[in-house]
């Protein structure tokens, strides 16, 4: 199983291009929830790489979105035109249960990471037939609608990706 430890380290050792202006130890409360989270509600390595993979692509677990303030992201980066919040960048009808705790509470991250799970097995049924793999109808569902999302195979890659850096990672410790 990998370790919360593990997948903060990879978090802040991955600064979004955003983030160039963030103090490590800005982010370490907000990585730490996430990774908390994480290896609460993801029971197997593999859904670990398939959450980091969907936040990565979709926010680069950005400081900004990770503690609530989407507002002050650049142009056309504003989480959904402020209309999602939290790494996964979900909307409220998508998950309302974290909208009933504060952004970037350990309670909506947790919730966050809930929906994002459901989500991700819910379009990977649901797409099976209109997707060359598994994974690319769980990645390509997430995009609203249909189930060919843009970022579907970018996705699939980092997935893939971040589970060899994850195991590099626990391995080191």
């Amino acid at each position: 199983m990998v370790s919360a430890a593990a997948i903060a380290l990879w978090l802040l050792s991955n600064p979004g291009w955003v983030d160039k202006d963030t103090t490590r130890e800005d982010r370490v409360p907000f990585v730490r929830r996430y990774a908390e989270a994480i290896v609460a509600e993801a029971p197997a390595d593999h859904e670990v790489a398939l959450l980091l993979a969907h936040g990565w692509e979709e926010t680069k677990f950005a400081h900004l979105v990770l503690s609530g303030h989407c507002d002050e992201m650049p142009a056309g980066q504003r989480c959904d035109s402020l209309r999602a919040r939290g790494a996964f960048s979900l909307h409220r009808n998508a998950c309302p249960a974290a909208y009933r705790y504060d952004v970037g509470s350990a309670e909506s991250i947790r919730e966050e990471v809930r929906c994002t799970l459901g989500l991700l097995y819910y379009h990977s049924k649901r797409c099976r037939e209109h997707a060359a793999t598994p994974l690319l109808g769980m990645f390509g569902g997430m995009g609203g609608t249909g189930c060919h999302a843009p970022r579907a195979a970018a996705k699939v890659l980092a997935a893939s990706r971040i589970a060899k850096e994850l195991a590099k990672l626990e391995a080191e410790s």
